[in-house]
């Protein structure tokens, strides 16, 4: 079965090259809709600019911008707490050696 030109292949109905109505331009005081969306369009202009001012600042405190920001404070903190717990642990490892060593000398007949 061969399909014709004129014909969309999707619906398979003939293709129909009618021309649009041409219609009066719409100004804001002939359509409202054209006054509401100008309104419209200019609140979103506003808060999208209040919306990019705010991420500018934020990004400003997270990265710092020339002074410390939340990124070096955070690993200053995440250092500091790695050498406090290695301290931690070398003094926790030195005090149980030494118990278990005086354990084991008043075990076997030491001083």
């Amino acid at each position: 079965m061969a399909e014709d030109s004129d014909t969309d292949p999707v619906l398979a109905t003939p293709l129909e090259s009618t021309p649009l109505p041409v219609t009066t331009p719409c100004t804001a005081t002939a359509c409202p809709e054209v006054a509401t969306l100008a309104t419209d369009v200019a609140v979103l202009t506003a808060q999208s600019t209040s919306t990019c001012a705010a991420v500018e600042k934020l990004t400003a405190a997270i990265l710092g911008n020339g002074k410390t920001g939340l990124v070096v404070r955070m690993d200053r903190i995440e250092r500091a707490h790695r050498w406090i717990a290695r301290a931690f642990w070398i003094v926790t490892g030195s005090s149980l050696a030494g118990i278990v060593g005086l354990g084991i000398r008043r075990a076997f007949g030491g001083d």
